[in-house]
Formats: structure tokens, sequence, C-alpha cells
């Protein structure tokens, strides 16, 4: 019997040496890899939001200039029609 509680002690250690050789680096090595890729997640997300506004900037500026070329056109437009009455 005493065998029995010896063997039984003897794969206990080796379940503990094994967990604590394997499992807890991996989920050591697990959180490590999902921190990373949390502040992955965040860098391309911030570079999103600077690239949409960047993209948001040009598109009102251009937008702007437009404005400006149309409202010259009418009134480049309208003077020439005053001139001819």
């Amino acid at each position: 019997m005493e065998n029995l509680e010896t063997g039984k002690d003897k794969i206990k250690k080796i379940c503990e040496i094994l967990r604590t050789e394997t499992l807890e680096p991996a989920k050591e090595e697990a959180q490590k890899v999902i921190e990373m890729a949390q502040a992955e997640a965040q860098n391309i997300i911030r570079q999103a939001e600077q690239q949409g506004k960047k993209i948001y900037s040009q598109t009102m500026e251009k937008l702007e200039k437009e404005k400006a070329l149309f409202r010259s056109s009418l009134q480049t437009g309208v003077g020439n029609s005053q001139a001819r009455h």
C-alpha cells in the first residue's frame, strides 16, 4: 500500500512540475502576445484616425479652392453679361 501512496505522490510531483514548467510559461507568453496585439491595434487605430483627419483636411482644402474658382467664374460671367447690356 505504501508503494501506491509513493506512486501517487510521484505522479502529483510530476504533474506539478509539468504545470509549472509548461503551462505557466505558456500562459505568460500568451499574455505577452495579447498585450502586444492590443498595443498594435491601438497603433493602427491612431494611424487610421490621423489619416482620416488628413484626408478630411485635404478634401476641405480642395473644396474651398473649387468654391473660390466657381465664385470667380460667376463673377466673370456676371461682369461679362453686364458689359454687354
